[in-house]
């Protein structure tokens, strides 16, 4: 299998898996005075987890990456699981139709697997020239399985009290329910 170039997100999430109204009711908070805060809570603590540089290895709300890779394979893995749809293409030429291959999960990513009857066309020149347009998560916000929503809200209130990277008198670590909520979520790369 040949690995990819580093995925890019081209359209990100229109929303985040928690809300602010959640993330408020979480912290006990009624006033608005702190919205903007939390929301920028709420956004570190998604992407601490979400995408191609999270810690899950995966996302979360769906969202679509573009991925590269150099030569035809007759498995192309894709950097994160819960893929959606895929759209391959190569140079100029039209994309590469759905029945040329299929979309296969496994314990750590998608993989696509090119059908053997396949008439793969010759690298387009320079590096990177098939380009894999894949849409990614568990769906919205609603879909993204309540123990990652709820190490997300651990963080965000961890990060709501302990606003200073120094806190004298105390270990500051990852919330160790948090850690535990997200284990299963976690995708290990082969």
């Amino acid at each position: 299998m040949r690995s990819p170039y580093r995925p890019v997100r081209t359209v990100p999430p229109v929303t985040t898996p928690v809300s602010l109204d959640e993330a408020k009711a979480h912290l006990r908070i009624d006033g608005d005075d702190e919205d903007l805060l939390i929301s920028s809570l709420i956004e570190a603590a998604t992407g601490h987890l979400d995408g191609a540089d999270g810690v899950l290895g995966r996302c979360l709300v769906t969202q679509t990456w573009t991925v590269r890779f150099d030569y035809w394979a007759s498995v192309l893995r894709l950097p994160f699981p819960d893929v959606r749809s895929v759209e391959i293409s190569f140079g100029g030429a039209e994309p590469a139709p759905a029945s040329a291959y299929d979309l296969i999960e496994d314990s750590s990513s998608a993989l696509i697997y090119l059908d053997a009857d396949f008439a793969r066309p010759a690298p387009v020149e320079g590096r990177g020239g098939i380009t894999v347009t894949l849409v990614a998560g568990y769906g919205d916000a609603a879909d993204v399985p309540a123990p990652i929503k709820a190490a997300i809200l651990l963080t965000v209130g961890a990060l709501f009290e302990n606003r200073e990277q120094t806190i004298v008198g105390a270990s500051v670590a990852e919330h160790p329910l948090a850690r535990a909520l997200m284990a299963p979520f976690r995708r290990i790369a082969f």
